[in-house]
């Protein structure tokens, strides 16, 4: 039953629905109309389906669009008075509670007059008391997105303020609307009583069901042991591959032994082409007798030659230009590089590594070839390397040592002249003691001192040689590094051979009746591999 219309205070009490177009949608409960200011005040407000947090919402008659009654004031007062429980319903369940479908909700659409002015007195424009009692005519409408404009009203003159705190919880309590329209579903029977409790119950069977299948095995058949032999015994893995061959001819579970392996460095230039096999292609021509061969990585091969020959490409050298210096710096360059590479590269010398840095110790002797190792000592240091550079006390030094000692001091790193000095935990030794030009070099004590101190010391350094002569070395090495080209007869002390670049044009060696091209490609230092 609805108020009279000559009593418009009578709306008051009321639940209603309150469209304000991009405002939102409000619902709530009629508290108070104020013809004075033209505004609408609810409580229980609700905007868009989620509560306000405002005890009371003002809403101004300029932004009424569409008003909805949903229940009169005695019937409003009994499901405010009731307790909104939680809602833990299944979807099915609130399909039922929440339908998309027709109900008996009163609507009163305003007027033009009443979008500027909410309450007049009766007879005047404006005025609502249009009621459709015929149920059917409308239909429950939900906005549950948000506009795009504040939603949110302060309580005076219908000011617009910030938009509402959504709560995120997923137990809301639910609106007057929506409690409205369960009751309303309920009290109609639209729907059979118990239809969403038995699709619970039957919900809850069929995941005890699954559960009970699941986890409720008889614990007896998982008591006997298992016979893996037996078992693995009908399977006959011989007949199955044959079964698996003749049926797919071109698929071989067999290796193919002509197929070839390939390195970690080497690349397929073309399908079917094998660079495992060396090119064994000679691009250095060496006047003389036959000698040694050795060949690189890519397959180059790389004759041997006399020390005499190479002497004479040296002098050759630095005749043209490429000065004796020069060509130690090249070399020391080379050999620093590689012992760099031995010790761990990057992984050991880095700015973090400060306190585990690697500690090189190079051994000289007071001679041209010491002066190598004195040169690599000094390149080391400026790369934060450790180095102490032991050589012994002689007045009678060569002038290109006394100057590689001297911009050694320069570095600041650690000189000793004699085994005393050098530290007890060492990663690599490099040794420039012999002199290919002097045989009885090991014979002079601090030579002996030095061998025996390798010899009874508990250090297990690798040892990497310095241009080592070809016959047998005072200390073994695992790897010798030699200059220009290899030389013949290589002591197997020395370990395995790497060659360096010093850069000597190809015209120097023509000059000497050598056909040379460079076999280094992208590298100043290549390893070497003898010929067997």
């Amino acid at each position: 039953m609805m108020p009279p219309e000559s009593e418009p205070n009578h709306f008051i009490g009321s639940m209603v629905s309150i469209d304000c177009g991009q405002l939102g949608t409000y619902q709530g409960h009629v508290q108070k109309i104020d013809p004075v200011m033209n505004t609408l005040t609810i409580t229980h407000a609700f905007h868009n389906g989620l509560r306000c947090d405002q005890s009371e919402v003002n809403l101004s008659s300029t932004t009424i669009l569409d008003i909805k009654i949903i229940h009169a004031s005695h019937e409003a007062k009994e499901i405010i008075t009731r307790k909104a429980t939680p809602s833990k319903m299944t979807k099915e369940i609130d399909e039922v509670t929440k339908p998309k479908c027709s109900s008996p909700v009163k609507i009163i659409k305003a007027t033009t007059n009443a979008r500027t002015g909410f309450i007049s007195a009766p007879g005047q424009p404006g005025f609502v008391n249009n009621v459709d009692n015929a149920e059917g005519k409308s239909g429950c409408r939900r906005k549950l997105s948000p506009p795009d404009s504040p939603s949110k009203l302060n309580g005076v003159g219908g000011q617009l303020g910030p938009r509402p705190r959504i709560s995120k919880s997923a137990n809301r309590e639910p609106s007057i609307v929506e409690v409205a329209e369960q009751d309303y579903q309920n009290g109609h029977g639209k729907y059979k009583n118990g239809t969403a409790a038995r699709k619970m119950e039957r919900s809850k069977r069929g995941a005890n069901s699954r559960n009970s299948e699941c986890f409720s095995a008889p614990t007896d058949s998982f008591l006997q042991e298992f016979d893996f032999e037996s078992n693995l015994a009908l399977f006959n893995k011989k007949e199955v591959f044959q079964e698996i061959e003749n049926g797919f001819p071109d698929l071989s579970l067999d290796a193919d032994p002509s197929e070839q392996k390939y390195r970690h460095d080497e690349n397929i230039l073309q399908p079917g082409e094998s660079n495992a096999l060396p090119v064994m292609k000679q691009q250095i021509q060496v006047p003389g007798p036959k000698s040694q061969l050795y060949y690189t990585d890519t397959g180059l091969v790389v004759p041997s030659i006399s020390l005499e020959m190479r002497e004479k490409i040296c002098e050759t050298a630095a005749q043209c230009g490429l000065t004796g210096t020069r060509q130690l710096e090249a070399y020391g360059r080379a050999a620093s590089e590689m012992v760099i590479h031995l010790i761990g590269g990057s992984h050991r010398i880095h700015p973090k590594n400060n306190h585990q840095m690697p500690v090189v110790a190079v051994l000289c002797g007071p001679h041209q070839q010491g002066a190598l190792g004195v040169c690599c000592a000094r390149i080391l240091s400026s790369h934060g390397v450790q180095v102490i550079l032991m050589l012994p006390k002689n007045s009678a030094v060569p002038q290109v040592l006394a100057q590689e000692v001297e911009l050694y001091k320069m570095s600041g790193s650690t000189l000793t002249h004699s085994v005393t000095g050098l530290p007890d935990t060492i990663d690599l030794i490099v040794t420039a003691m012999d002199d290919p030009f002097d045989a009885t070099l090991n014979q002079q004590p601090w030579y002996t001192s030095v061998v025996n101190w390798m010899v009874n010391s508990s250090i297990k350094a690798q040892v990497l040689a310095l241009d080592p002569p070809s016959h047998d070395p005072g200390i073994a090495a695992k790897w010798s590094l030699c200059k220009v080209l290899p030389l013949n007869q290589v002591s197997q002390r020395c370990g395995s051979l790497y060659l360096c670049d010093l850069s000597i044009p190809s015209t120097i060696f023509k000059k000497l009746g050598i056909t040379y091209v460079s076999p280094f490609g992208s590298k100043f230092v290549i390893p070497l591999h003898a010929q067997q």
